[in-house]
């Protein structure tokens, strides 16, 4: 099993005042600070709008968002992002809502956890709570990466993920 910049829900007072600690910090380094405003808005309802929330949020998923941002938007040309998906995910979250970090004692899987040091969506204190969790887990923290470590930091990601699939 190999988990990328995971969260584990539902989320503890403790993680939420984490998450809003994280937005506060960020609203003051220019490189975010639009991305965080974006961050506030209501839901998107149309296709149209998830886009333009996905763009005007985009910074918030890179260590570096002015040399990664434009590849990124470069590898999703011709894509469009859903709406629907959003709210489905959020509701099917509502409607079968489990404790994950009690059940993370039955993953019996050799599982690999992978976590971008400067991922702001999915801080890298959510991976070190599954890796507490998963007997047989390892953790490997990437700096210099945020939400795509295999965008931002290839040289580090594949490898990591290359020797624990050559594993046994």
């Amino acid at each position: 099993l190999v988990i990328v910049d995971g969260v584990v829900h539902p989320w503890s007072p403790e993680t939420r005042s984490r998450m809003k600690q994280i937005k506060q910090d960020l609203s003051n380094d220019p490189r975010y600070e639009s991305a965080i405003k974006a961050m506030d808005s209501p839901p998107p309802s149309s296709d149209e709008k998830m886009t333009q929330l996905l763009k005007d949020t985009l910074a918030f998923n890179f260590a570096d968002p002015h040399k990664n941002i434009p590849m990124f938007v470069e590898s999703q040309q011709g894509t469009v992002p859903s709406s629907w998906a959003l709210h489905a995910h959020g509701d099917a979250n509502k409607a079968h809502e489990w404790h994950q970090q009690e059940q993370l004692g039955n993953v019996r899987a050799k599982t690999l956890i992978i976590a971008g040091k400067q991922d702001w969506n999915c801080p890298a204190f959510f991976s070190e709570q599954m890796h507490a969790g998963i007997h047989d887990s390892e953790l490997v923290e990437i700096d210099g990466s945020g939400h795509f470590p295999w965008i931002e930091q290839p040289a580090d990601f594949f490898p990591a993920v290359m020797r624990f699939l050559a594993s046994k």
